[in-house]
């Protein structure tokens, strides 16, 4: 369905003051919340070869009488034959509607108005229901017209199925490019949209996280194990912003690797190290400022084994995909810091779900053991902590919610004092 923007036209006649051009301002100024007031719509239409302007008043308006009673200075000079009252037909345009109202227009009655999408740059990512893919180029074009920051739009095809989260989208309007470049948190990403997975409602968790974990001045060096790292929305400002932080760099994907790589160039990082084999730690990774180290392509089961192995003191790690996250949980299991001689890190991840109850039910499952470390707690399951946050994609079928999680391995720094994990309620939660 082509998009018809005369079908979106509206006219309607209004009351209108034919008032001395001099005093436009004050009659605008004293009569603001009786006036037209249209989105986009000036409330004045000049009338040519005359000294006088229209001043449209609101269509609720139907009558000089019809004015509150603190305007009754306007019917006395309307009386008096310094102000005329007449009729003026207003015609609203395509470019006087938002994009909601124009597709309310446009599409059957009854069908779910599209009022939101994800936007990643300059792609703007829709998930269309099945009754409104007869209308999806219509849609596609309207949100891109009404978007100024919009260049492309496309539409999620199918369900996200593979490993790197990348999911399926068709082309609805626009520049059919899907490489975005953009900014968050002070540092600059450039990726293919189609490739890697990017998720661009959780930047506030993102800030959130960094600014407690890293921003904070530590005596220690903090090590990070990034396990997902994605183009690095956690490692490039850990790095960027930071003095004394060593992001280790971990994706399954390859081209997120490879994005993380034109990321660290645009940013200009001054210390990155990149390995095809980690080797023991040593000096290398303790230099002055923060450092990144990028691994080849690799599984996050492989990535904490061999981390601890080699004896790379990681404090934190972090596990930025959701639904897939908790799954890797289980790559601690077996790993004794403490004959190592190691910190215990304090495992970060997000997770979907459809609330507390349900969080609740999954951190009782297979992941738990895999992160007790054997604590004689009695029990109890000491430093779980978790925060409910907005990341679902507008009309997604599976949880709507993405919850971000801090697990204390027992012994490692409870940061407590740093960090207020509160539920969707408001109030702390703690396992």
């Amino acid at each position: 369905m082509a998009l018809d923007r005369s079908k979106v036209e509206e006219r309607f006649e209004v009351l209108a003051l034919e008032v001395p051009a001099r005093r436009t301002g004050e009659f605008l100024k004293r009569l603001a919340p009786n006036l037209l007031n249209v989105a986009r719509r000036k409330n004045v239409e000049s009338l040519p070869d005359t000294a006088s302007k229209l001043i449209l008043l609101s269509r609720t308006v139907t009558d000089i009488e019809s004015l509150p009673s603190d305007a009754a200075w306007v019917e006395e000079l309307v009386s008096s034959g310094a102000v005329k009252v007449t009729k003026f037909e207003v015609t609203l345009g395509y470019e006087h509607f938002t994009a909601e109202e124009v597709l309310r227009k446009l599409l059957p009655a009854g069908m779910e108005i599209p009022s939101s999408f994800e936007q990643a740059g300059h792609v703007a990512h829709l998930n269309l229901r099945d009754s409104q893919l007869p209308y999806k180029h219509l849609i596609g074009q309207v949100i891109l017209e009404k978007n100024k920051s919009v260049k492309t739009v496309v539409n999620k095809t199918g369900k996200i199925e593979t490993e790197f989260r990348t999911f399926p989208m068709e082309h609805l309007a626009g520049e059919p490019s899907t490489v975005v470049c953009l900014k968050e948190h002070q540092c600059f990403f450039e990726f293919e949209y189609r490739d890697v997975y990017w998720n661009s409602r959780l930047q506030e968790e993102h800030g959130r996280l960094i600014e407690t974990l890293f921003m904070r001045s530590s005596p220690a060096r903090r090590v990070l194990a990034d396990c997902t790292c994605g183009v690095g929305p956690f490692s490039i400002p850990t790095t960027k912003l930071t003095n004394g932080v060593v992001s280790h760099a971990n994706d399954l994907n390859p081209a997120s690797i490879h994005w993380l790589r034109r990321s660290v160039e645009l940013n200009k990082l001054p210390h990155v190290l990149e390995l095809e084999e980690l080797p023991f730690h040593s000096e290398r990774f303790d230099p002055e400022g923060s450092l990144l180290v990028i691994h080849p392509p690799g599984d996050a089961r492989q990535f904490i084994p061999n981390l601890f192995e080699k004896r790379h003191p990681v404090t934190h790690a972090v596990f930025n995909l959701p639904a897939a996250g908790v799954e890797l949980l289980d790559c601690f299991r077996g790993l004794d810091y403490d004959k190592q001689g190691l910190p215990r890190p304090l495992v970060c991840c997000y997770t979907f779900s459809d609330g507390l109850a349900s969080l609740l039910r999954e951190w009782t499952g297979p992941a738990a053991p895999a992160l007790a470390g054997g604590a004689k707690d009695g029990g109890r399951r000491p430093g779980r902590h978790w925060r409910h946050s907005s990341g679902g994609a507008p009309g997604a079928q599976c949880g709507t919610h993405t919850a971000y999680v801090l697990r204390l391995l027992p012994g490692a720094p409870t940061h407590r004092g740093a960090y207020a994990n509160r539920s969707a309620t408001g109030e702390e939660t703690e396992a």
